[in-house]
């Protein structure tokens, strides 16, 4: 398919989360962006597989490549983006096109896309060969960005972050402050491709230093690690 064949089908846009499968608890190998793009249901319409096909494997520009179980191509949310926050790819982030697939984390979606081959064999790209997960499906994820400095007693503090369950419809966080009982937080969760805001209100009645931990949990039963926060609350 040429350019102008891809910038002739619909386009759609839409935010979607990408992280590294080594990225801990509270890491910063994440991000979120809003991407547009084809969503490749529209290309896989126009393409005639062999009946034994059953992996796709991406290949980009670079060399690098991976390869993914069809259904996952298959998948009605999967794109082939060609922008990123309404701008055309920039080199750094993939130009002309890159794989977004919900579900996984980011060394299944190649940069630099050249070449997609339909083949029938288990082919282990780069990470795969060196021990990493082929199947790469998302954990979930947490991270506390607030609260940062410090704060007095009575005073209203706000304790948020992100967390991220993958294609998991239920999404729970739950906070614990210095060792005590886990407290559930809110949680606003606009889709299952982005990451969710979760945040709690805490109100110190002593002074001293308290240590905030947060996980995240899915519906089913999977939690994620944990990641913690230091707070001083002055006399």
């Amino acid at each position: 398919m040429s350019w102008q064949d891809l910038a002739a089908l619909p386009q759609v846009e839409r935010a979607h989360t990408l992280a590294c499968i080594d990225n801990p608890p509270g890491g910063s190998l994440i991000g979120n962006a809003c991407w547009g793009g084809v969503l490749f249901s529209q290309i896989m319409d126009r393409i005639s597989l062999s009946p034994g096909a059953t992996r796709a494997k991406l290949c980009g520009w670079d060399g690098y490549a991976t390869a993914v179980d069809l259904d996952w191509l298959l998948r009605p949310d999967t794109l082939l983006a060609t922008q990123m926050n309404g701008r055309p790819l920039s080199l750094e982030h993939g130009f002309p096109a890159r794989i977004l697939i919900p579900g996984l984390y980011g060394q299944k979606m190649p940069k630099w896309l050249q070449r997609i081959e339909f083949i029938a064999y288990d082919f282990k790209g780069h990470w795969e060969s060196q021990g990493s997960p082929d199947a790469a499906i998302l954990r979930p994820y947490i991270r506390v960005d607030v609260p940062v400095g410090s704060t007095a007693p009575g005073d209203r503090v706000e304790l948020s972050g992100v967390a991220l369950a993958g294609l998991d419809e239920a999404l729970a966080v739950d906070v614990r402050i210095d060792g005590g009982p886990w407290i559930p937080a809110e949680v606003e969760r606009r889709s299952m491709h982005e990451w969710a805001r979760w945040s709690l209100i805490w109100r110190p009645d002593q002074p001293g230093w308290y240590q905030f931990e947060a996980r995240a949990r899915t519906g089913s039963g999977e939690a994620s690690g944990i990641h913690q926060a230091i707070v001083q609350v002055l006399a």
